[in-house]
């Protein structure tokens, strides 16, 4: 996962008070936005941070959502939207293959 710049920022385009972080100032600030992600999601897979030149956003278009599925620096899967919707059938079935073939790889 990769942290980039916040699309609902509360202070730039709020969507009422779902989301309450302010727009990232600096590298700083969007670290601690992506620390607290962490925290109130219980994350427990490696989260990235986008630089504040938004190399990351120019280069791959990631808003309004889009999924990404690197392994081992390998482009798996390019997620994208059909419609404002994203069916997510896609991206269960890819990270699925990726857990069975990891099994296959595990040493009992």
């Amino acid at each position: 996962m990769i942290q980039i710049r916040e699309a609902h920022a509360s202070d730039v385009w709020p969507i009422g008070n779902i989301i309450n972080v302010k727009e990232h100032r600096n590298l700083s600030d969007r670290l601690d936005a992506a620390r607290e992600m962490v925290k109130n999601t219980w994350l427990e897979i490696l989260v990235l941070v986008g630089t504040m030149d938004d190399t990351f956003l120019k280069l791959y278009a990631p808003w309004p959502f889009r999924f990404f599925v690197i392994v081992d620096g390998t482009l798996k899967l390019i997620g994208m939207p059909k419609d404002a919707y994203y069916d997510a059938t896609d991206l269960v079935e890819c990270l699925d293959n990726l857990l069975y073939d990891r099994k296959d790889q595990t040493v009992l």
